[in-house]
């Protein structure tokens, strides 16, 4: 037969470790009652802390989109603005230039508004959020045009001077520029000249963008892509109507010709401005995308923040009577520990 041996120390032992494993839990409760989740979810939750677990995971997936949603949200916004002033630049110099149609126009003023214009033009393509060129597409670490008044001279300029001498057979600064004629002029502007701003020389002499647009994963089951960048022919009219002007107006064309590319400008740039319009639409039509997703995204987001705390929520009123329960059952031990060591054999001798 097994013989049990009872001492006070067994007795103590017994106590200790009962105290010990209170102590413990009475940790625990404190914690709940201080932060109202259950100190072990995983523990008391069981086979539900799969659910817990996934709740987590799409709210850290929605909260991502979100972010990346407010970025797209400012990297558009960037983008309206930019395209916003290239409008109002273009406008600006047309209004100009009307004004002075019914008296003579100065080369020189005429010229510097063409400089400066494409000098600014350049500038709102360049336009950048966070490092990145927002009109560059897929190809945000490059700039999106290239400049082209330039020292040393640019690719793009040398490339229209040639054009120009490959067609008449001498420079427009060559006294005999003087001899072309209106129709001679438009002929080159609408031909040769326009040339320089078709798919395969735009890409290899103006533009550093890609074809498409950036795309973004704007909810869990939506992607949205920015449907402008520095490749819409909306820019390459503005960019034709300006270094046309910047690039001509000061050579030794006579009057009529001159005419002619200030005509030609006008009318690149009017277009280039109504398909700028266009392209802040089309961009439009995403921004609001991205707002309405992201409006889902914050309903969904507070339905799975709600449904996780009903999963981690400890019950404040159950927790507190088991902290009592835990501190009367603790005192108690005390107690008893206490009588306990004060026994002695000596006591019954």
């Amino acid at each position: 037969m097994d013989v049990n041996f009872n001492s006070t120390y067994v007795l103590n032992a017994r106590l200790r470790n009962s105290v010990q494993t209170m102590q413990g839990e009475l940790s625990q409760r404190q914690v709940e009652l201080t932060s109202g989740k259950k100190y072990d979810a995983g523990l008391e939750l069981g086979s539900l802390t799969s659910h817990l677990v996934a709740a987590r995971r799409q709210l850290q997936s929605a909260e991502q989109i979100k972010t990346t949603n407010g970025m797209l949200t400012n990297r558009m916004s960037v983008m309206q603005a930019g395209m916003g002033s290239m409008v109002s630049s273009a406008q600006d110099l047309i209004d100009q230039i009307t004004v002075e149609l019914g008296t003579s126009l100065d080369r020189g003023i005429v010229a510097g508004l063409g400089t400066n214009g494409i000098a600014d033009f350049a500038a709102m393509m360049n336009t950048s959020y966070q490092g990145q060129y927002v009109f560059s597409g897929l190809n945000s670490d490059t700039p999106a045009f290239a400049s082209y008044i330039d020292d040393p001279q640019s690719t793009a300029q040398a490339a229209v001077q040639t054009a120009f001498a490959t067609h008449f057979g001498f420079s427009a600064n060559d006294a005999q520029a003087a001899s072309i004629s209106a129709e001679e002029m438009t002929a080159f502007l609408e031909g040769a000249y326009s040339d320089l701003f078709d798919d395969a020389n735009w890409s290899s002499l103006w533009s550093g963008s890609s074809e498409r647009g950036m795309r973004v994963k704007i909810s869990l089951s939506e992607v949205a892509e920015i449907p402008v960048t520095g490749n819409d022919t909306a820019f390459r009219e503005l960019a034709a109507g300006f270094a046309a002007m910047a690039e001509f107006s000061g050579s030794q064309l006579d009057a009529s010709a001159f005419n002619a590319v200030v005509n030609f400008s006008i009318g690149r740039l009017n277009t280039g401005v109504d398909s700028t319009i266009a392209s802040q639409a089309r961009l439009g039509v995403v921004e609001q995308r991205v707002e309405r997703s992201t409006e889902r995204i914050d309903y969904q987001s507070t339905i799975l923040q709600q449904g996780i705390a009903d999963l981690e929520q400890a019950d404040s009123y159950e927790t507190a009577m088991r902290i009592n329960e835990l501190l009367a059952s603790i005192e108690a031990s005390y107690a008893v520990t206490s009588q306990i060591q004060g026994l002695s054999i000596m006591n019954y001798i």
